[in-house]
């Protein structure tokens, strides 16, 4: 039997890594990228502002579209004598009018019949959906539950 010879160096997956040193500004303070060049400056304020408006209405009213919503929901026959349940995520965009766009299943519950359901829903019930000052991108998760 062959005896095996001890390994000189240790894997490279066993060695330590090196630490990488960070580079020092010559000036002794380092550069500031948090604010906007100033040809930038007011693009970028729009759309922080939009951004910003965005997530306080989906924060303060997601909640209020996902009860309208529920409210609007009929359970499908079929699914009902089938004992079918699931959550469908839906996404479309609301509008500061009031209208939505691009209405579309972004993951299905498996029954096409419950995601035609939960698109259905939303078209009866945007009517009643409160207005955004900017235009929204909502996702907005519907479940299916048999009680």
């Amino acid at each position: 039997m062959e005896k095996l010879k001890p390994l000189k160096s240790k894997p490279s997956h066993c060695q330590k890594k090196k630490q990488r040193v960070k580079p020092q500004n010559t000036q002794g303070r380092e550069k500031d990228f948090s604010k906007p060049k100033k040809f930038l400056k007011s693009s970028l304020t729009d759309e922080s502002r939009r951004v910003a408006l965005e997530e306080i209405f989906l924060r303060e009213r997601l909640s209020v579209i996902s009860n309208i919503v529920q409210r609007h929901i009929n359970y499908p026959p079929i699914a009902r004598r089938m004992g079918w349940e699931g959550k469908v995520l839906v996404s479309f965009v609301l509008e500061p009018n009031g209208d939505i766009r691009d209405l579309k299943v972004l993951k299905s519950c498996g029954y096409e019949v419950l995601d035609k359901e939960a698109l259905d829903a939303i078209r009866r019930s945007y009517k009643d959906f409160p207005k955004p000052p900017v235009s929204v991108v909502v996702k907005l998760p519907i479940n299916f539950r048999l009680e």
